[in-house]
């Protein structure tokens, strides 16, 4: 079951997002779309330069009665220099933020994130969650962030991620391949995929 799913297309903030105090004016929508999503997207600016910890940060959610949350998102950091800390904490008071997930980045490039959250404000009513970065903001050309999601995770889900197969191919029959990721608590040992083959007007099991 999807929670929250937020792809920042407007113009400003989704209603009912906010920032923290410290590094309000760095949190903007930006029109690009370097994190792998469709224009537009949120990101973090190294101007004006901070340095320490700032937070964008969800509307409240209703958690009663669940344990664990599945956190996704994109993002793409363009870098300079050092490294910076990015995290996904919950609050339930917007004041004392309890970390449920981070990590440390250097290199620029594309990342995703799929990161199973329990913290101790699960199971209450009125849970926030927030994407909170640490550093120094002038090292860095900026951050991106796009197509940021909150779901249960059920025990059996499989997502296509894409498939893999040339965009220009030439006429005849041709292998299809495809790279899926195991969005369930269950382990999946094998899978079976149907494609069409049109020039014989069959079904192929794969």
């Amino acid at each position: 079951a999807i929670l929250l799913n937020e792809t920042f297309d407007s113009s400003s903030l989704p209603e009912g997002w906010t920032t923290s105090e410290e590094g309000a004016e760095n949190w903007v929508i930006s029109e690009t779309n370097y994190a792998g999503g469709s224009a537009n997207e949120l990101s973090i600016s190294w101007w004006p330069i901070l340095t320490g910890t700032t937070r964008v940060i969800t509307p409240a959610i209703d958690l009663s009665g669940i344990s664990e949350v599945v956190v996704n998102f994109k993002h793409c950091l363009d870098n300079q220099i050092n490294a910076y800390t990015l995290g996904i904490a919950t609050s339930t008071d917007g004041t004392n933020w309890n970390t449920g997930w981070s990590d440390s980045y250097t290199t620029s490039g594309q990342y995703e994130v799929y990161q199973i959250i329990s913290t101790p404000d699960m199971g209450k009513e009125n849970v926030m969650f927030c994407l909170f970065y640490e550093g120094a903001s002038y090292t860095m050309n900026g951050w991106y962030f796009d197509n940021f999601q909150i779901s249960t995770q059920d025990n059996l889900d499989l997502a296509i991620i894409s498939v893999d197969v040339p965009e220009m191919i030439n006429y005849n029959s041709h292998e299809v391949s495809f790279t899926v990721q195991n969005m369930g608590s269950e382990t999946i040992n094998s899978i079976e995929v149907k494609t069409k083959d049109f020039w014989n007007d069959e079904d192929v099991i794969h």
